[in-house]
This record gives structure tokens, sequence and C-alpha cells, in this order.
């Protein structure tokens, strides 16, 4: 990693972490859907609970990491405009 770049915002390290937090909400949703008690939620809706949560985080991880990926193609966009003017 270049420091000057990382010193400038021109690298950004919150991708990295969003792969993290997708980890860490993906053992957290398994883990809440297999703690609620076996009497009160029947198995399927158990299945079910852990397939929308794990969805769910993916969608929500994905679209961060997305608005990341535009920010760097614009990055590249204008890099190369800069690049051509000169």
């Amino acid at each position: 990693m270049n420091f000057n770049k990382f010193l400038n915002f021109d690298q950004l390290i919150v991708p990295t972490v969003i792969k993290v937090v997708y980890v860490i909400s993906s053992i957290a949703v398994v883990v809440a859907a297999l703690a609620v008690p076996g009497s009160e939620v029947p198995p399927l809706l158990r299945v079910l609970m852990i397939i929308g949560g794990l969805f769910g985080a993916r969608l929500y991880c994905e679209l961060i990491i997305v608005l990341f990926k535009i920010s760097e193609n614009v990055s590249k966009i204008v890099a190369k405009d800069d690049a051509g003017t000169d």
C-alpha cells in the first residue's frame, strides 16, 4: 500500500473492511437464527430466516462496495482525462 495515496484518500480501506463486516454479519445471522428457542419457531422458518438474513447482509455490503467501485472508476476517468489534456 502506498502510504502517500492512503494519506490523500486516493486509496480507500472501506472496501476491505466491508468484506470483514460481511463475514461477521453472516455469522451473526446464523447464530441469531439458531439461538431462538426451538419450540417457538419451526425449522423451515428458521432456515428461511437464515437465507433472508444472509441475502440482506450480502445485498447491503454489495451496495456499499458498488459505491466505492463507482468512485474508483470515476477517479480513473478523471486521471485519464487529466493525462490527455496536458
